[in-house]
């Protein structure tokens, strides 16, 4: 009875371990973006207006004309599972007259005014890099088609986050222009700032972690693993303890 007592309190010992080192990779994921969003945070002042009605769609700067607009558009009007009221459209991205990016058949929002209008699939952004105090413009585009409708069954017309292709122009106080496509998979470091105003959920460029909900798991892992080995380690070590203390005598 006695060896399998002590038998039980190492299994509890050992598991409490292997819980609490089971969250050590969600920890150690949690972190390495932690640190990513502190660099980022340090590097770059990315300014986007929180009035996207407010932003218009011809922008000038520093001698380069943009612009985004929409053709094509259907008469009849949509409704997303977020219950907004949507057309589909050619969106047109144009710099200095030459229409650089066209996303044909995708969904605009008609009844809202100047940029909300391409509010998931354009955004303009001021760049400005803290370090060497230059700035650029950015504007960020989701090239591919999305129409998510609900058809009571499941969610259709959607391209999913990770399927998606993404396009950003950034434009400097030179006016020179330079152009970068690529996915969640590539995406570089300012790249993952850009577009998360685009996407269905935030990402982040070492893990999606952080911006996830949170694992109901993890405080299971961590609070009970360390009270197993806490209480199993005090029962091991207790008899040890006792042996070596000398009962006092008068």
């Amino acid at each position: 009875m006695k060896i399998f007592r002590h038998a039980l309190i190492w299994f509890f010992f050992l598991l409490g371990w292997l819980l609490v080192l089971s969250a050590v990779p969600t920890l150690s994921e949690m972190a390495r973006e932690e640190r990513y969003q502190s660099y980022m945070d340090k590097t770059y002042d990315i300014y986007r207006h929180d009035f996207l009605s407010e932003v218009e769609r011809e922008q000038e700067y520093h001698g380069v004309k943009i612009n985004t607009y929409y053709i094509n558009e259907s008469e009849e009007t949509e409704v997303t599972p977020s219950n907004y009221h949507v057309k589909r459209a050619d969106v047109v991205v144009e710099i200095n007259g030459e229409a650089v990016t066209t996303i044909e058949g995708t969904d605009v929002y008609p009844d809202l005014l100047e940029m909300e209008a391409f509010r998931k699939t354009v955004q303009y952004y001021l760049v400005e890099n803290l370090e060497t105090g230059k700035e650029e413009l950015a504007i960020a585009i989701e090239t591919t088609k999305q129409n998510p409708r609900d058809s009571g069954i499941q969610i259709t017309g959607m391209t999913f986050d990770e399927d998606s292709s993404f396009r950003v122009f950034l434009i400097d106080e030179d006016g020179n222009i330079s152009k970068e496509d690529f996915t969640l998979a590539t995406k570089n470091k300012l790249q993952t700032q850009l577009i998360r105003d685009l996407t269905y959920s935030w990402h982040g460029y070492t893990s999606d972690l952080p911006y996830m909900m949170p694992n109901p798991l993890l405080p299971i892992q961590l609070v009970g693993g360390g009270l197993m080995i806490i209480l199993s380690g005090i029962i091991l070590i207790y008899p040890v303890l006792k042996r070596k203390i000398p009962s006092s005598r008068n």
